[in-house]
């Protein structure tokens, strides 16, 4: 025991020598410090990452001593300073970690062992497939009964350090049985685990959302009432501050336009992802690993957009068996092919979606025809090297064609092409510092037929972007103190500019950008992790002038306990990218223009705080954020589309968003259940309309609430019943209407559609034999509601009465 003798010293005593009073006594480091810090009333700072604060220390001596004379006593064989700091602080800095630490008293030295580090490499694969799983909470308990913490990489991998001896290993994957081992940790060591799918756990459409270490099993479950059995997406939109637009993937988070979230696909941007059918998801979820949603805080390695990331990973194809996949959904026919090549070295995956109810268009009346065709292509490659060595290459292609069904003609009316080619290299260079590299061609196209749109004095119109990538990453985890990740990206982009008027023509503008960044998760104490990163962008376009950017990054996390955590995030981003639709679907009427012709690049500030509670099953978080926007575009009251001279129909300004939301998911026996609800402002204002004031923006929607229940039936039946309500979203003037007497600027944004809502139920059924799978769902969208005729407009399916629409599938894996 200790307890304080005087802290009368004079003004030239250090705290390190003010004198306390001991009895001999036997603690743990932590409880020593613990009472140093209660006892004299002063704090202590050091990095308990750094000192093995459960090991037990006894110490002999009796009566006064002062504070740095007790500290040596429990930190002996460390090497240390102890450093004054204002306000009765004292800092210890651990300079170097002991082998051994030593307990004594003043006439006796003895040796105490105390266990050196080791670390624990390994990789996280699917039992059966060997597919690498992403996002695989790892856990090792070490002999004193500490915890420590990683979550596996894109490639499956992990890496934590404790001390040597038995541990416990348990690894958790949404989806997967639980994985637990005891080891003997000695020196560096390897382990591949492979964990066995869970029977009904539909893992395929399960959304990781902002995960780190820190937050352990953050994995949002799937939103099942979706149209396709395997839609990874649905689930992005009940999250809270997310609101949805009527066509396609289309989506507004914390009061952002569409333009401004960025979609990945095994790293790379594919512009306008989404499809003309709001039915299908924009990728086939059968090739899918995962999908990693980011609004908010946006990682450091990430840029170029303001509001959110959403990064589809592809899966490498079983490298054991050959698995095939056939699936029937609503809006396409899916087949997939995997399987290896070389056993458990080089695999494939291939597959295929096309639209199939397209074929009945020449059966039925024109008034009912889809008038839709569709297709897309995966392929990818997978080669093992060995064991901290692969290489893969992707292949991806998307077609959507639109045509009026009272023509038969061989333009269309509207025609969207996505392609991509990717190569990527990842290794270890040492056990604790992995590189990924990758290279990259990509095209987006858009065309469309101006007589069809109500403009017969032009030809087809069409604008494209044409991208190199070249990217390396290189991430360092020395152990469970710190994580570095740094890179650089290189981009060469060639944007096709659509040109309508007379006597113009298309034009190409190439841009390079150079991107730079470094990010650093930091665990400061036990309870404190922090995130702090840049990145660097200069942007340069050929023949105009160029910008760079700083974009500085940070994320406070403070765990109250084991199941509660407040968190704060700042984050600065930059998009030199602008996309204004003239309607709901991207078409090359659009204003689509890299940040050239004095077109400045839009800047974001993003702030946010909020408080998780983790149960045992789910998730309860509150959260509000402020995000401050600049160099906003947006079409002025009297646009009138005639010619692509941009800058009479394109006003710049400023704009906010503000909000507050609600998340919550969790299941009890056989029900689960998830719920949001935000409550948000956006509002921008324009030099041109300075007598308007703050006016709200085209995403502004107020009220957002979701929710799904369901009820888990045996070991193959669920049933989910889901709602959506929401604001109505403020309506554009329609420049048909336009007359002499009609104000365009009066009645700017005063106008907003009524409160929508609706009611989906969805059964799903799955069963599983011994090499193979089946799996149905059907389902009714807007069984009550009221949702908008644009919403509807983009549904290519059957309606039976009132807006109410059937929707099923069939998925068979053999």
């Amino acid at each position: 025991m200790l307890s304080l003798a005087s802290i009368n010293v004079g003004a030239q005593t250090q705290v390190a020598e003010e004198v306390l009073h001991l009895k001999p006594s036997s603690a743990t480091v932590r409880v020593w410090i613990n009472r140093v810090e209660q006892q004299a009333r002063v704090i202590l700072s050091y990095n308990p990452a750094l000192i093995h604060m459960d090991h037990k220390v006894t110490v002999s001596h009796q009566g006064p001593i002062t504070i740095s004379r007790l500290l040596a006593l429990v930190l002996d064989g460390y090497s240390y300073r102890l450093v004054p700091m204002p306000g009765r602080k004292l800092l210890i800095q651990i300079k170097g970690t002991p082998t051994t630490a030593l307990s004594r008293d003043d006439n006796s030295l003895s040796a105490v062992e105390t266990v050196p580090q080791a670390g624990l490499r390994g990789i996280v694969s699917e039992a059966g497939s060997g597919e690498k799983l992403l996002g695989a909470t790892v856990t090792l308990t070490d002999y004193t009964g500490r915890r420590h913490y990683a979550v596996t990489g894109p490639d499956g991998s992990f890496y934590i350090s404790a001390p040597q001896g038995p541990c416990q290993l348990n690894i958790h994957y949404m989806g997967y049985a639980n994985w637990q081992q005891t080891i003997r940790l000695r020196g560096d060591m390897h382990r591949a685990v492979a964990l066995s799918p869970i029977a009904f756990a539909i893992k395929t459409v399960n959304v990781e959302r902002r995960k780190s270490m820190e937050e352990l099993d953050e994995v949002a479950p799937s939103n099942m009432v979706a149209f396709s059995h395997a839609d990874l997406y649905s689930q992005i939109r009940i999250l809270p501050g997310v609101s949805t637009s009527a066509a396609n993937l289309d989506f507004h988070a914390a009061g952002g336009s569409s333009d401004e979230n960025l979609f990945l696909l095994d790293g790379f941007p594919v512009y306008n992802p989404g499809h003309i059918n709001s039915m299908l998801s924009p990728f086939n979820g059968d090739v899918l690993k995962s999908v990693s949603f980011y609004n908010g805080f946006i990682p450091t390695q990430y840029e170029g957009r303001l509001s959110s990331v959403t990064d589809s990973r592809l899966r490498d194809g079983n490298k054991e068996t050959f698995s095939n996949t056939l699936s029937l959904d609503m809006p396409a026919a899916s087949v997939v092919s995997e399987g290896p090549i070389i056993k458990n070295k080089l695999s494939y995956l291939i597959g295929g979606r096309h639209s199939w109810l397209d074929f009945f268009d020449r059966f039925v009346s024109e008034d009912n025809r889809m008038n839709h065709s569709f297709y897309d292509t995966n392929v990818k490659l997978s080669l093992q090297l060995d064991s901290v060595t692969a290489l893969s290459f992707s292949a991806y292609n998307s077609t959507d064609d639109y045509r009026l069904g009272e023509q038969q003609q061989s333009t269309s009316t509207l025609h969207w092409n996505n392609q991509l080619y990717a190569l990527h290299f990842g290794t270890y260079v040492t056990p604790s510092i992995s590189n990924q590299t990758s290279v990259a061609y990509a095209r987006h196209s858009t065309r469309a037929n101006p007589q069809d749109f109500g403009f017969d004095n032009l030809k087809e119109l069409h604008n494209r972007i044409k991208t190199i990538y070249v990217n390396t990453q290189f991430t360092y985890t020395p152990g469970n103190l710190y994580t570095l990740r740094w890179g650089i990206k290189g981009t060469m982009e060639k944007y096709e500019l659509t040109a309508f008027g007379i006597d113009m023509k298309s034009q190409w503008e190439p841009i390079n950008q150079l991107s730079l960044f470094y990010d650093n998760r930091l665990r400061i104490t036990s309870s404190f992790f922090a995130q702090v990163g840049v990145n660097y962008l200069r942007y340069i376009p050929r023949h105009y002038k160029g910008y760079s950017s700083i974009q500085p990054r940070l994320s406070l996390k403070y765990a109250l306990d084991d199941n509660n955590m407040l968190y704060a995030n700042i984050a600065r981003t930059e998009q030199f990218f602008h996309h204004v639709r003239m309607i709901a679907l991207a078409t090359p009427f659009d204003f689509v223009m890299p940040s050239i012709k004095g077109f400045k690049p839009s800047t974001a500030t993003h702030l946010e705080i909020g408080w998780k509670h983790f149960t045992r099953q789910g998730l309860l978080e509150l959260s509000a954020y402020y995000k401050q926007r600049r160099n906003l575009l947006a079409l002025r009251p009297d646009f009138y589309l005639e010619n692509s001279d941009w800058s009479r129909w394109i006003m710049e300004g400023n704009g906010d968003s503000r909000g507050v939301g609600i998340y919550y998911y969790d299941q009890w026996k056989h029900w689960k259940w998830q719920l949001s609800y935000t409550f948000s402002k956006s509002r921008e204002w324009f030099s041109l309309l300075a007598d308007r004031g703050k006016l709200p923006s085209l995403y502004d929607v107020p009220h957002v609430l979701n929710g799904a229940l369901s009820y888990q039936l045996g070991q193959s039946s669920l049933f989910t019943v889901g709602g959506n309500l929401h604001s109505g979203l403020i309506v554009m003037d329609d420049v048909d209407d336009y007359s002499d007497s009609h104000d365009s600027y009066a009645t700017f944004r005063k106008q907003r559609d009524p409160m929508r809502f609706r009611v989906d139920a969805s059964y799903s059924f799955q069963k599983d034999f011994k090499k193979s799978r089946l799996l149905l769902r059907f389902g009714l969208y807007n069984i009550i509601g009221n949702p908008s005729e644009d919403e509807m407009l983009h549904y290519f399916s059957i309606q039976i009465k009132d807006r109410l629409m059937p929707f099923g599938t069939i998925s068979f894996k053999f």
